[in-house]
């Protein structure tokens, strides 16, 4: 078995925070949209017939999210975490 040479990865942080305003109010109310969190990937790959490739691709994120408003606050009781985990195979 060859190996196909390359084991492309990548990895990354990223922290954002994206102000989104309410031009009517002349930027006093809105939202504020904020995103932190860091990501793996990796591949690796063999070659086992001509352009036949047998490979792993291995990807976590752990990544938060999050609105603030410069509302008044509300008895709304609305909160959320999201995990997700997913697998993917290809053929």
């Amino acid at each position: 078995m060859r190996t196909s040479g390359a084991s492309p990865g990548i990895a990354g942080y990223a922290d954002f925070k994206f102000d989104l305003r309410d031009p009517t109010t002349d930027g006093e109310s809105g939202l504020d949209w904020n995103i932190d969190g860091g990501f793996v990937q990796g591949i690796l790959s063999r070659s086992v017939v001509d352009a036949w490739y047998l490979g792993v691709l291995v990807r976590y994120l752990d990544i938060t999210q999050d609105l603030d408003t410069s509302l008044p606050p509300q008895p709304f009781g609305i909160e959320s975490q999201i995990k997700s985990v997913g697998r993917r195979l290809d053929t």
